[in-house]
């Protein structure tokens, strides 16, 4: 079964703005709820760039896909810093900072200087996977209840991320791989 990619991202795209717009409203409403601005704009971020690369009738150009994913990476590093400092931990701001960078360079390599589409989706859906894993690890803590809930459900979530995008990797991969033979 081949799914629609288009659709997908603008899928994907509704559900994070959809989260992104109740968790801005839980920290409008619940100021003693640290993390979930953070949470909603990355959502929003993460969001908006499925949506622009979904609403898009042709193939973006080179600096929009590089900034798209740049927008992406800021997302997921603002999702990470929102549960650390949901735990109560003090959010690094450098983390956005450096997965931008390195989506940046990596989409640079494989658009400007490196022309290899599937190469690109591999290495851009790792670093999804990996982020989606990393989070899921900070919410997996032990816990009283009823908190020790809402943390795992969250991981649950995170892990089926990671999960899902580490398999889109690996298929752009033996794509790739299937390609060439």
């Amino acid at each position: 079964m081949n799914l629609d990619l288009r659709t997908v991202m603008l899928m994907m795209a509704g559900v994070n703005l959809l989260f992104a717009g109740n968790l801005m409203l839980v920290g409008r409403h619940a100021g003693a709820i640290k993390g979930a601005r953070q949470w909603a704009l990355g959502d929003l971020c993460i969001g908006l760039s499925f949506a622009a690369a979904g609403l898009s009738l042709t193939p973006p150009s080179t600096w929009v896909i590089v900034l798209l994913a740049m927008l992406v990476a800021v997302g997921l590093g603002l999702l990470y810093n929102g549960i650390e400092a949901f735990k109560g931990k003090r959010c690094n701001y450098a983390v956005p900072v450096a997965l931008a960078a390195l989506m940046a360079m990596q989409n640079i390599w494989f658009t400007v200087l490196h022309d290899d589409v599937q190469g690109r989706i591999a290495a851009n859906w790792l670093v999804y996977s990996l982020v989606n894993a990393a989070c899921a690890r900070s919410l997996f803590v032990r816990i009283e209840q009823p908190m020790r809930t809402a943390y795992w459900l969250a991981a649950a979530s995170f892990s089926f991320m990671a999960l899902a995008t580490g398999a889109r990797a690996a298929d752009a991969v033996l794509s790739a791989a299937s390609e060439v033979r």
